[in-house]
């Protein structure tokens, strides 16, 4: 079973800081753009899957990511001019990797990680 995650943030992340982010970890990721861009994989050398996350998506409303998320995002606060909300994946087999990666996204961008698929 994956484990869902999303990251709301003021901003998004561009594919190369977060490919920097991904190098920074000992041992690096590898992260790669899909061909249609619609996704960005995030691999150990080896190719085992760690993160996949999708395209940011523009959130104009505190509503709005309420109805998706309403038990997680009460504590959010949104600037005028709303957030991003990134979606992925991680595979449960490598859990661990992907949560330090989604949490230096979050760290980075002052944003809210939503951890969804693991027990407290």
């Amino acid at each position: 079973m994956p484990i869902e995650v999303t990251l709301v943030s003021p901003v998004p992340l561009s594919v190369e800081e977060q490919r920097e982010f991904a190098e920074l970890l000992n041992p690096p990721l590898v992260a790669v753009e899909t061909r249609g861009g619609g996704t960005v994989e995030f691999t150990e050398l080896d190719r085992t899957r760690v993160l996949i996350l999708g395209r940011p998506r523009r959130v104009e409303t505190l509503t709005d990511l309420v109805r998706l998320h309403p038990d997680e995002t009460r504590e959010i606060e949104m600037t005028s001019e709303g957030a991003v909300m990134v979606d992925g994946v991680i595979p449960f087999a490598e859990y661990r990797r992907g949560l330090a990666l989604v949490f230096a996204f979050e760290e980075a961008t002052g944003g809210k990680a939503i951890v969804k698929g693991m027990t407290q």
